[in-house]
């Protein structure tokens, strides 16, 4: 099978309230999560501010640089429990800019070499097109970590479970960035090739 490359250049649509209906909303009990989001341990974004959703509406799992790599235990066993249990509508991949774990200069000697060793891999492999896509450092550093998001969301779409979810019962996995300069939510999907 033929792997995509990834797209340097993302369409930014704003994360809005409604983008996922509450079920609270509907006059019905938030009884159990219809969103599981895999974020950045160190984000500090609060999940459910751009949803509008209640926190009983999400089933948050947090890793350094939200990763779905590594065969973590941990992540996947979150992702099936969401698939399986709960049957979440959503999975929610969100990076952040700023965010230090996710950079073009990971030390691959740092404490956290080996759990970032697929982002080291990831900018390996794009970093004369990363350079050469941004004007300065800043613009490498943001436009890795939404390749990074987009790039973990594409893993998870790649899991036999969620294909699974996805053929019966539409599960829809979203690929977001948090700005926490601007307060803003981005959900992200690749330019149209011209």
């Amino acid at each position: 099978m033929a792997v995509t490359p990834p797209p340097l250049a993302f369409t930014r649509t704003p994360v809005h309230r409604g983008l996922i209906p509450s079920t609270s909303q509907a006059g019905l009990p938030a009884s159990k999560p219809q969103v599981l989001w895999l974020g950045c341990s160190s984000s500090g974004f609060h999940e459910t501010r751009p949803l509008g959703l209640e926190t009983e509406e999400l089933l948050v799992h947090r890793n350094i640089g939200n990763l779905f790599a590594n065969h973590d235990l941990s992540t996947e066993s979150s992702v099936e429990y969401a698939l399986r249990i709960l049957k979440v509508k959503h999975i929610v991949v969100c990076g952040h800019y700023g965010c230090k774990f996710v950079t073009p200069d990971q030390a691959e000697d740092s404490p956290t070499g080996p759990w970032l060793k697929s982002v080291v891999d990831l900018y390996d492999s794009l970093k004369p097109a990363v350079d050469r896509a941004a004007s300065t450092p800043a613009d490498c550093e943001r436009i890795f970590a939404e390749l990074n998001a987009w790039k973990q969301a594409q893993d998870l779409k790649s899991t036999p479970s969620v294909q699974e979810a996805v053929r019966e019962r539409g599960l829809q996995v979203h690929a977001f960035m948090y700005d926490p300069v601007s307060e803003e939510c981005w959900e992200l999907a690749p330019k149209d090739k011209e």
